[in-house]
């Protein structure tokens, strides 16, 4: 094994470690691997942040922070109370009703920025009832990827094709 595959392996078991641990998290333990590869002059600066660039990073960034945006201004809290009040406690009734509200945004928006602002309103209405927030996000993702490609101004998801 060269030098550098040693070190390389060695920056590779320590970050499991560190994931495994727990105690730090996990973005500062990621940070952490790409400055030490930098350090170990692995990979050049150039090299280590050009993922940052990428119009994939950007376009979730941009959505995390339309997201919190949202939470901020009380357009989800205002959503979420509308829902909850037609839906109660019953997630035979809100899964349905959530399942149209996201396809029909969808059809004429981009179906990551309508499922984005539906995300915090079912992981709230899961809080609020007790059940596992999974069992309404991914209806909510297969309802949203479906109904985008229902019109020309929507965004519809092409896999392998850019």
């Amino acid at each position: 094994m060269t030098p550098d595959g040693a070190i390389c392996l060695a920056i590779l078991v320590g970050a499991i470690l560190m994931f495994a641990w727990d105690r730090v998290p996990a973005d500062v333990v990621a940070l952490g691997v790409m400055l030490a590869v930098i350090a170990a002059g692995l990979l050049s600066v150039d090299k280590a942040f050009a993922g940052f660039s990428s119009d994939t990073v950007m376009m979730i960034l941009g959505l995390l922070i339309m997201s919190a945006g949202l939470i901020q201004t009380g357009a989800v809290e205002i959503t979420g109370r509308y829902v909850f009040d037609l839906a109660g406690r019953n997630p035979a009734v809100f899964l349905p009703l959530i399942m149209v509200s996201v396809a029909t945004v969808s059809t004429f928006m981009s179906n990551t920025a309508a499922t984005a602002f539906f995300v915090p309103l079912v992981i709230g209405y899961a809080a609020k009832i007790g059940e596992s927030p999974s069992k309404f996000l991914l209806p909510l993702a297969f309802a949203s990827i479906l109904a985008s490609s229902v019109t020309l101004i929507s965004t519809s998801s092409q896999p392998g094709g850019e």
